[in-house]
């Protein structure tokens, strides 16, 4: 099997020219896009705003709770972003405003 010197790739009809001055010039002809940063930014940004959201929610309903019970949601959201915030809002939100409903009656 014969290989093909780089001048001889150079020099044949294989590489475009635009590739050839890369070629050339040493660069890496196939720039990569970096999809798993992109990916983790946003995966990071979805976690972020979701526990951002829980706890503004679970901020509307704090008066109704005691402060113990609202620290331990906030640490729970904030240390498990995303079990913490849906257990929040199915949960949390559910109980905090029967809680305030029930205060309202009395």
């Amino acid at each position: 099997a014969r290989f093909l010197h780089t001048e001889e790739v150079i020099s044949s009809s294989l590489v475009s020219p635009t590739s050839l001055e890369q070629l050339r010039s040493g660069a890496d002809p196939t720039p990569m896009i970096p999809v798993f940063e992109i990916a983790w930014t946003v995966i990071f940004l979805l976690h972020f705003g979701l526990a951002l959201l829980a706890i503004l929610s679970l901020s509307s309903v704090a008066s109704t709770m005691s402060v113990l019970a609202c620290a331990r949601w906030v640490l729970f959201c904030i240390l498990v972003p995303v079990v913490g915030s849906i257990c929040w809002f199915r949960i949390g939100r559910r109980n905090a405003r029967a809680r305030a409903s029930e205060d309202s009656s009395q």
